[in-house]
Formats: C-alpha cells, structure tokens, sequence
C-alpha cells in the first residue's frame, strides 16, 4: 500500500477538477516500475510516518501495542485530573492528548517522533480532531523503504560533498551536472542521488548523507545544497539575462558580438560587469565554465534556461513559511494540570530556584494564571479556598512576571526536630518570595 499508478493519479485529477498534463505529472513524480509510492508524493509526510512506525516498533512492538499504550497513558491522565477538563472518549484521542501520551514514552535507541502535532495532522486526514486506532492501522501493512527512518548526519553529508567535489576539480557546477543532476533539471531526488554515490564509488551512509543534505524535508536537493555561494551568483546572473535580453541562450548570442559560437573571458565579464548585474562577473565566468578553458561554449551556459533556480529558491521559501504557519496554527498550550512545571516540583522538595540576572526568557516560572493555578493544586488549594485576602479568581488577573529579571523563590523547611511537612502543605508552610522590579510577591501571589 501507500504508492498509486498512473490511472489512479488520472481519477484523482479528474475528481478534483484539475486541468493540467497529467502525463507531465506522473513524469515529475519519477515514478519507478509504473507506480509511485508516497515519498515521491509527499516525502516530508512519508518520512515523519516512517519515523513514527519505527518508534512504535521500538517502543512497544507494533502498531497496535502503542496505541494501546498511548490510551492507557491518557486514561491514568484523565483520572489523576479529576474533573478539570471534559473527558475524552476512551478510544479516541484529541491532538494535545496524542502529543502528551507520545511527549512520554521513551524508546530504546534513536528512534523517536520529532513532531506529535504535525504526525497528528498527518494521521487526521479527514479531519474529526481526534484519532482512532483506525487512523492509524494502515502502519502495520506498509513497508517503507529503509532509509526514509534513518537519521541525518551533516558529518556525513560533509564528507559527501567533498568526495564528490574532489572528484570534479572543486568545480560545484560541474560535480553538480556530471554527477547529481544528469537530466537538468535543476534537482536531485533520492534514485539520482544513489547512484550519483555509486558512480564516485563513495562508501559513506548515502541515507544519512542525503537527509543531511535535504534538511527541510524537500525530498530533493538542488546545486544550492552542494554549494550555497555559487547557486545565489548563478540565480542572479540568470535572472540578469532574462530581465535585459528574456533568457540565456538569447543572452550568450548577444554577448558573442564576433559571432564566434563562443564566449571569450574578455566578452563575458567586460560586458556584465558594465551591466545592471548585481553579482560577481567572474564567479558567474568560472563557475559556467566546466571545461576550464580560455572561452565559454553555448552548451556551457544555456542549460541555465531550464534550471529554475528562481523558483526553486521561491519554493524553498515559501515551504518554510508554510511550516512556521502550521506550526503556530497547531501549537499546542497543555493545560493547567499537564503542565511538566519545575517550580511545583521544587516547591515539594523545599528546595531553592534561581533564575540568572539578565535572563529574559519568556518562560519564567509562574509567568501565566494556568502555573499559579497549578501551585495552588499542588499546595492543596482548590477553587474556593482563600489565600490570605485573594481569591483564586483574583489570582488569574494578577500581573504578569515574564519581564522579570531575578525571581528566586526562598522555601522555609521546618526546623531541626521539629515536625515535617506534609504531603498537602498548607500556605503557612511555604513562603515563596519573588522579588519582580520591586514588587514583592509570594509565589505569583501578592506578598503577605
């Protein structure tokens, strides 16, 4: 399961009402063996799903066994909570219950789940806002392909791009089309990649070069990730010949005023460097110049025509942006009683927390209502009970204390010999100071 073929692809086009070539797509997709398999669709959703069924694997055996596990975890959640939150149905679990069950389970080794709410939105298609083992069985019949689990090493893809380069004289351009990418057309996906391994013998990891490579999860890598600085001249001076003469083979022909078929070093940079051209002439010059010679061949420049290296670096962008937008749509605030909150902790172990002069963390301790309503329950307060002259109401409307610069919290612990505290301390028993721009306040409540 998990690839299509090219009739599948067809009636999925027509279902959805698109008129484009879906001959040229399904040749975009580089379909092997008459099918495409997801990776080829969606490389970044294939491989989350891959690390995910390999953490599941690791951790409890099978797809089935976390999911049981993952229930049991928010079923323990949801009695220690009480009455806090509405109850979840017991088989089905919300995006911040996937996240908190996931967020506690360790698995042995590296395997690991890197993002819980973006594996939510996956596994969600539909959507409903909750999962069900059903959403997830599909897992125990698909067999991905082993390297979409591995994990990137930027060691290794290091060690990749100076083989590769060495190889090539240190010529990127040259590396780049005689190597990686052979059809030009401006990318390299995963196959091409491969085999560009085994054609300079290279005897590194090709998996964990190649996501090394790839960190975005593009499920391509273009000339910018082999050589960032010659990519960016190459885009401008593509960009020059298509604003001043509209592409590059029209430019080359310009630039050839004697009409030789080619270009001189003297033709090419005297001229560009005269131009509107913002980037380096002779770069450009060098790194066009695969042969290394004393003139630049029409063949050596026009393939620039079909390397989108505009809109490649658009759509780069415009991914990442697409991704801190989903990040901050999904976001996920625990609630009050989730909260893995170090200052209650601390609190019940009478012990001392400083944070550093000068820190501006956002995430000071007791810097929203939601933590001083956990220290309350955590000191054995409820909703009615009275704190000094405030109110647990009052409470949530008391100033913030995330501009802070010191906060230290000072827990008197009872005397030598006399009797311990107990397990549900009441407020006599605990006297946290917090020292906020003058202002005197006793664990998020007004000092007393």
């Amino acid at each position: 399961i998990l690839y299509v073929q090219k009739s599948d692809v067809q009636r999925a086009c027509a279902q959805v009402g698109w008129r484009g070539d879906v001959s040229v797509l399904w040749s975009a997709l580089d379909a092997s063996n008459g099918r495409a398999a997801l990776e080829e669709f969606g490389f970044k959703e294939a491989r989350a799903l891959a690390l995910f069924r390999s953490w599941a694997y690791a951790a409890a055996g099978g797809i089935q066994e976390i999911w049981q596990r993952l229930l049991s975890l928010e079923r323990g959640f949801q009695r220690r909570r009480r009455s806090l939150l509405p109850q979840q149905p017991l088989d089905a679990l919300d995006r911040q219950a996937f996240a908190f069950a996931i967020g506690r389970i360790q698995a042995p080794g590296k395997a690991q789940v890197e993002d819980p709410n973006y594996l939510f939105s996956i596994l969600d298609w539909e959507p409903h806002g909750k999962l069900q083992y059903k959403d997830l069985r599909f897992l125990e019949f698909w067999e991905p392909v082993k390297w979409l689990s591995e994990q990137p090493d930027l060691n290794v893809a290091a060690s990749f791009k100076e083989t590769v380069l060495s190889k090539y004289g240190n010529h990127p351009v040259k590396a780049w089309r005689l190597c990686l990418d052979m059809d030009g057309t401006g990318i390299c996906r995963w196959v091409a990649f491969n085999q560009a391994c085994e054609r300079i013998q290279w005897k590194g990891n090709c998996a964990k070069a190649w996501l090394g490579l790839d960190r975005q999860s593009l499920g391509f890598i273009t000339l910018h990730n082999i050589n960032a600085e010659v990519a960016e001249n190459l885009a401008l001076f593509r960009r020059w010949c298509f604003a001043t003469y509209g592409g590059v083979a029209i430019a080359f022909h310009a630039l050839d005023a004697d009409g030789s078929g080619s270009l001189s070093e003297e033709e090419f940079v005297t001229v560009i460097q005269n131009s509107s051209f913002k980037g380096d002439a002779l770069g450009a010059w060098n790194a066009l110049n695969l042969e290394g010679s004393d003139i630049l061949s029409e063949r050596e420049m026009d393939f620039l025509d079909d390397m989108e290296l505009d809109m490649l670096a658009a759509y780069v962008s415009a991914t990442e942006a697409a991704e801190q937008l989903e990040a901050e749509k999904h976001k996920v605030e625990l609630d009050p009683t989730r909260r893995a909150s170090t200052v209650c902790t601390d609190l019940r172990r009478h012990s001392i927390i400083s944070q550093p002069q000068g820190s501006d963390d956002p995430s000071l301790l007791l810097a929203t209502p939601e933590s001083r309503v956990e220290l309350l329950h955590n000191l054995g307060l409820n909703r009615e009970s009275e704190v000094g002259s405030q109110s647990l109401v009052s409470l949530m409307t008391l100033p913030s204390l995330v501009d802070s610069k010191s906060v230290k919290f000072d827990v008197e612990t009872p005397a030598k010999g006399s009797t311990s505290l107990s397990k549900a301390p009441k407020m006599e028993a605990v006297k946290a100071t917090c020292v906020a721009k003058g202002k005197l306040y006793a664990g998020g409540i007004p000092y007393m």
